[in-house]
C-alpha cells in the first residue's frame, strides 16, 4: 500500500529507555484531547488506537472512527483514544503501558462488502489475508516489547474494516464506506463496552482479594446475589 502522507517526524523510542510522545498524529489537538499515555501506575487502561492515512480515501477509516468516538469517550478515564499514521514496530511507542489495546484499521480482502469488520487478536493475524500495512507486525512488536522488559498489553483486539479503495489520493472515503461508517462505529463502541465490563470485574476481584477473609466472603455474596441488607 502506498505510504503517501506518512509522518516523518522523529521522536524518542522505548528502545532508548524513554516513552515516546504521539507520533504521526494527523489531527493535532490540545493536550487534553491527547492526554499522556498510560504508565505502570495505571496498568489497566484501555487504548483505542486508530490507524490509517487520511489522504488515501478509504485508508482513513480507522482515523475517522476514533475521531467520531473521541469526544464521546472523553469522560471515561479507563479508555485512551489516540490515532496515528505509523505502522509496524513504530506502534511500540503507542501500546507500551496499556493492559488492553483495540486497533481499528482498514483491510482489503476482496471477500466482503465495504464496512464488514474482521475481528482478530494478535495471534490470529496470520489467518487474515488482505492488503493493509498498518497493523501487520503487531505480534512481532509485542514480542520485542516483552524482550525489552516493557509493560506490554495482555490483550490486543484488532477490528479490521473491509474497504473498497485504500489507494487513491483523496480526503473523502468512498460512498459505500461512508454509508457503513455508523455501523462500524457502533461495533467498535460495543467492543469497548464489553472490554470495560471485563476490566471492571477484574478490578473488583483484585480489590476483593486484598480484603480480610470475612470481607471477601461478603463481597462475593454481593457480587453473586446482590445486596439485600
Amino acid at each position: 500500500m502506498p505510504t503517501t502522507g506518512k509522518s516523518q517526524s522523529a521522536t524518542p523510542s522505548p528502545l532508548n529507555g524513554e516513552r515516546a510522545g504521539v507520533r504521526g498524529v494527523t489531527d493535532p489537538t490540545s493536550a487534553s484531547r491527547h492526554p499522556p499515555p498510560a504508565t505502570s501506575e495505571s496498568p489497566r487502561r484501555i487504548l483505542l488506537l486508530g490507524l490509517g492515512n487520511d489522504i488515501l480515501t478509504d485508508d482513513a477509516i480507522g482515523l475517522n472512527v476514533v475521531r467520531q468516538l473521541r469526544d464521546e469517550l472523553a469522560g471515561d478515564n479507563r479508555i485512551e483514544v489516540r490515532e496515528t499514521t505509523e505502522m509496524g514496530l513504530a506502534l511500540l511507542d503507542f501500546i507500551v503501558g496499556y493492559r488492553v489495546v483495540v486497533i481499528v484499521d482498514s483491510i482489503q480482502t476482496g471477500r466482503a462488502s465495504p464496512g464488514a469488520i474482521h475481528e482478530v487478536d494478535a495471534t490470529g493475524l496470520k489467518h487474515l489475508a488482505g492488503r493493509t500495512p498498518h497493523f501487520l507486525g503487531v505480534g512481532d512488536t509485542l514480542a520485542l516489547g516483552r524482550q525489552l522488559g516493557l509493560t506490554m498489553p495482555d490483550q490486543v483486539k484488532i477490528l479490521a474494516v473491509e474497504v473498497e479503495d485504500p489507494f487513491t489520493l483523496g480526503t473523502q472515503m468512498t460512498p459505500a464506506l461512508r454509508a457503513a461508517l455508523p455501523a462500524v462505529i457502533d461495533r467498535v463502541r460495543q467492543a469497548l463496552h464489553a472490554l470495560v465490563s471485563v476490566e471492571n470485574a477484574v478490578q473488583t476481584a483484585d480489590a476483593s482479594a486484598r480484603l480480610p477473609a470475612p470481607a471477601q466472603e461478603m463481597a462475593a455474596r454481593i457480587l453473586n446475589h446482590g445486596f439485600h441488607g
